[in-house]
């Protein structure tokens, strides 16, 4: 199983964040796209009984990992990860239907990533959200090119030498 300490180190802000977009008082289809290790779908699943959680990525590394990490953990809301190249249209995204989504989520894919894939995300979001839908991001994103706090700008380094 794939560990990624970046992933364990923010799952518990972006659960925090979650806590405040999810709605707790229907049942929530999440897809997350460039899902690496499963770590935030096996975490923050476990504080949405209402969630179904779809992972997705790229590589088979990390299919691989995220089945291990579901399997370690025993939750029962996510979904087997299914393999998403989010350059290529939506129609190609494992059977993924127009508005078939309450919530999509990237974490760590933006900024370092080719700008078709970031192209994709958006479009492929405005295609599969349901109307009210949410795009959730998350990254060491710069303003103005700068980007902090410092773990940010390290995590950035650490990123950009894979």
């Amino acid at each position: 199983m794939k560990r990624v300490s970046a992933a364990d180190r923010n799952k518990g802000p972006i659960l925090e964040v979650m806590r405040e977009l999810v709605p707790r008082d229907r049942p929530i289809y999440l897809l997350e796209l460039a899902s690496g290790g499963g770590t935030h779908a096996a975490y923050i699943t476990q504080a949405f009984p209402n969630m179904t959680w779809q992972p997705s990525d790229i590589e088979q590394r990390c299919l691989d990992s995220i089945s291990a990490c579901i399997k370690a953990t025993g939750v029962r809301s996510v979904m087997p990860a299914v393999r998403i190249d989010v350059s290529q249209p939506w129609q190609q995204w494992a059977g993924q239907q127009p508005e078939s989504c309450d919530m999509m989520m990237c974490v760590n894919m933006i900024h370092i990533s080719p700008i078709k894939c970031t192209q994709g995300l958006f479009e492929g979001a405005g295609v599969l959200l349901k109307p009210g839908g949410q795009l959730v991001v998350y990254g060491p994103f710069s303003i103005h090119g700068v980007i902090s706090p410092e773990s940010n700008v390290r995590f950035d380094e650490h990123l950009r030498a894979q």
